[in-house]
């Protein structure tokens, strides 16, 4: 399946224009999962709350997104999701922006981690003032031996383009001055529409304002944010509820060994999947998780519901 964007504002020139990225189901849930909550508590401790808000996530993915035919290589509206009312519709774009952030990040900048920086405003390594906006995602990844951050704001629209959402999330992510002392290499704004299918407006805006404040965090902090809805995923992929999903989430054994021994240094190394690597059922993500899908209910020529 394919998914059309126009890009701006990247001082990489490569990166501008009108163009499109492959996608599959397995994309599209990974990014789902992997870009969920922030930590509220770790969902009372990944109990049922969380459970139920992952579950609730994936029911948004099946009911309103569609895939006719092979012919037609676009992500369209469920009816269902077309007779849903306004509100309704609020919550199921903020789970497509938030998802095709990731997409954006992991796609077109090889940055395979984001975490919800409302993780860190609750462990006090970033301060707001009552009332400020915020960007939504800190993304980072390794360049040689060093670190290069990025800053996201999602926006997601049940209807066509809205010019003035993209503009406003433009302007949450000049909020961040620093992550870890450095200037963010991105500050990417997205915004997740429709126009004879799902597309994306991805703008990269300068510097910062001079409200914006640093954000300082450990690699410790950082991957425990990352991985711990997915660990807990992963120990509940033969439940019942996940499997009459169809879904199986599971962490490579690298990475469950680099994160019991908090050797963070080793997950930077895990074997880089390419692309299109997707044996059968299972697709493994360079973050080492792996996404697997029943081809009965999970496939590219799922119809309306």
């Amino acid at each position: 399946m394919k998914i059309d964007y126009s890009s701006s504002g990247f001082l990489n020139s490569s990166l501008n224009g009108n163009s499109q990225f492959d996608v599959s189901w397995h994309d599209l849930i990974w990014a789902t999962v992997t870009v969920g909550k922030p930590s509220w508590g770790s969902m009372f401790n990944y109990g049922l709350p969380f459970f139920c808000d992952v579950l609730s996530r994936l029911s948004i993915l099946r009911t309103t997104i569609r895939t006719p035919s092979l012919i037609n290589n676009y992500f369209l509206k469920t009816d269902y999701y077309q007779t849903m009312e306004r509100s309704e519709k609020g919550f199921v774009s903020y789970v497509h922006g938030m998802m095709m952030a990731k997409l954006v990040a992991n796609k077109l900048l090889d940055i395979p981690w984001l975490v919800h920086l409302e993780h860190f405003e609750e462990i006090d390594q970033v301060i707001f003032g009552s009332g400020k906006s915020r960007p939504d995602l800190i993304g980072k990844k390794r360049v040689g031996m060093g670190m290069e951050y990025s800053v996201f704001e999602a926006k997601g629209r049940s209807g066509g383009f809205d010019k003035r959402a993209l503009d406003k999330a433009k302007d949450q992510t000049r909020m961040i001055s620093t992550i870890n002392g450095q200037i963010p290499v991105y500050r990417v704004a997205t915004e997740s529409y429709w126009k004879n299918g799902l597309k994306v407006a991805i703008v990269d805006p300068d510097d910062f304002k001079k409200e914006a404040v640093p954000v300082r965090f450990s690699e410790k902090q950082f991957f425990t944010a990352y991985y711990g809805r997915v660990l807990h995923l992963d120990r509940l992929k033969d439940t019942p509820l996940l499997n009459q999903f169809g879904i199986k989430v599971v962490l490579s054994g690298e990475l469950e060994k680099a994160l019991a021994t908090q050797n963070f240094d080793a997950i930077y190394k895990l074997e880089i999947p390419s692309d299109h690597e997707d044996r059968g059922e299972w697709k493994k993500f360079s973050d080492g998780i792996a996404i697997g899908l029943n081809p009965k209910i999970w496939n590219d020529s799922m119809e309306n519901l």
